[in-house]
Parts: structure tokens; C-alpha cells; sequence
């Protein structure tokens, strides 16, 4: 399981545009908390 955000991005797993654009308009805290929403789903599908 990847640890950040950017070490998930060398695993190279698509995440369509809306998807993108879903997280970016919601989360408005600090880049923790954009990593938790994009590490979650992988975490969940046992990538």
C-alpha cells in the first residue's frame, strides 16, 4: 500500500477525470487529507 499520494501515482492506477474532479472540489483542508481520499478507494479494492 502506498504511503503517499505520489508513490500511488508510480503504481500507475487510472483515476478518471470526474473522479479527480469530485475530490478536488471537496476536500479544502490540507494535502493530508487529499492523499486519505485518494489512497482510500485503492486500500478498499486491495490494490
Amino acid at each position: 500500500m502506498p504511503r503517499t499520494a505520489l508513490q500511488g501515482a508510480q503504481d500507475q492506477l487510472p483515476v478518471p477525470a470526474e473522479v479527480l474532479e469530485f475530490i478536488a472540489a471537496r476536500i479544502e483542508r490540507n494535502i493530508r487529507e487529499l492523499e486519505g481520499a485518494l489512497i482510500r478507494p485503492q486500500t478498499r479494492c486491495g490494490r
